[in-house]
């Protein structure tokens, strides 16, 4: 599939759609990456078992695994961040 939408058939946006929905129901942390190693997608799951809270004040920060995704950087955890289970 082309990694540019204005030349995909209508064809392989049905299919890119169907495939990422199955990517959304899966109860598994799922996570799709470009060949550049950045985040395409993941799926809730991922987001859930990755969840850091800041220990203070118990509100979500962060995760530094989601960030270094995203950006293809290593960050660690600030000051009185925990690791959630799920």
């Amino acid at each position: 599939m082309s990694a540019n939408p204005k030349k995909r058939t209508p064809e392989s946006q049905d299919a890119l759609a169907y495939a990422e929905n199955i990517i959304a129901t899966l109860r598994e942390s799922f996570v799709v990456l470009y060949k550049s190693l950045r985040v395409r997608t993941a799926n809730t799951a991922f987001y859930r078992d990755f969840r850091v809270v800041n220990e203070e004040i118990r509100q979500p920060v962060e995760s530094p695994t989601v960030r270094a995704l995203q950006v293809g950087v290593i960050i660690g955890l600030t000051t009185r961040t925990l690791r959630c289970s799920p």
